[in-house]
């Protein structure tokens, strides 16, 4: 999911219909089609939404807050609202968010 959402791509079609990516990296746009990949496609978005398909079913986001990346952080975040819930996705160097999860920390598998 963070890889489909936690971006800076922009998603273009070519005359024939095509989706592609184009991004400032090379590593972002492969991120972008492996999370395509596996079944949470990036289709659109705008200053205020995020559009995905999941598994083929398409799904809009509030886009409440980008937080790109850069050479201090070392990572990128998002804060989105889904439904009800208001949730903050961030991608980046392993060591980085490593060190910055708790040892209790619970992952939820099921997003």
């Amino acid at each position: 999911m963070v890889l489909g959402l936690a971006h800076e791509v922009v998603a273009e079609t070519d005359k024939k219909g095509n989706k592609f990516y184009q991004g400032p990296s090379p590593d972002e746009i492969t991120l972008v089609d492996a999370a395509k990949a596996m079944g949470f496609e990036f289709d659109r978005s705008n200053q205020s939404k995020t559009i995905m398909k999941i598994r083929g079913v398409e799904k809009s986001y509030d886009l409440l807050e980008v937080f790109p990346f850069n050479s201090d952080r070392k990572r990128m975040s998002i804060v989105i609202k889904d439904g009800n819930y208001i949730k903050l996705y961030t991608k980046g160097a392993d060591s980085i968010i490593k060190a910055r999860l708790s040892p209790d920390q619970k992952l939820n598998l099921d997003d």
